[in-house]
C-alpha cells in the first residue's frame, strides 16, 4: 500500500491513526504507516469484538494458494465442501497486477520496525 495511487484513505483518515500529511515524511512511509495502523486495529477488533466470529484473510496467500485458503474459509464458515462447488471457488481469486509493485522501489526508506509490522501483518518483503 505505500506505493499505491489510493492516498484517499491517508489524507481522510491518517489524523484518526496518528498519521498527517507532513512534507517532512515521505509519502509511501506516511502511507504505509496508515497501513499498518489501520489493520492493527481493525484485527484488534474483530478480535475483541467476535473473538471466534473473526477471521483475517490475507489477501495475497489467497490469491497464491486459493485451494487451501478456500477450504479455510470453508472450515471458518462451516460450510459443508460437498454442498458448494470448490473447484469454481478455487479459479476466482487472481492477483492485481499491482501485486508486489513494492519490487519497483527502494524500501530502504523504511524503517526496519515498519518492515516487521508488514511481515508481522502476514505479508512476505523480498529485496
Amino acid at each position: 500500500m505505500a506505493y499505491s495511487s489510493n492516498q484517499a484513505q491517508l489524507f481522510n483518515w491518517g489524523r484518526l491513526f496518528g498519521v498527517v500529511s507532513d512534507p517532512s515524511i515521505p509519502l509511501p512511509k506516511a502511507l504505509l504507516q496508515y497501513w499498518i495502523r489501520a489493520n492493527r486495529q481493525a484485527i484488534d477488533l474483530g478480535q475483541q469484538l467476535l473473538d471466534k466470529r473473526f477471521m483475517l484473510l490475507n489477501f495475497d496467500m489467497f490469491c497464491l494458494n486459493p485451494a487451501y485458503e478456500i477450504e479455510h474459509l470453508l472450515d471458518f464458515l462451516e460450510i459443508d465442501k460437498d454442498s458448494v462447488d470448490v473447484r469454481s471457488l478455487i479459479a476466482l481469486p487472481r492477483a492485481p497486477k499491482s501485486s508486489g509493485r513494492y519490487k519497483d522501489h527502494d524500501i530502504s526508506i523504511f524503517s526496519d520496525e515498519e518492515l516487521k509490522a508488514v511481515r508481522d501483518l502476514g505479508f512476505e518483503i523480498s529485496s
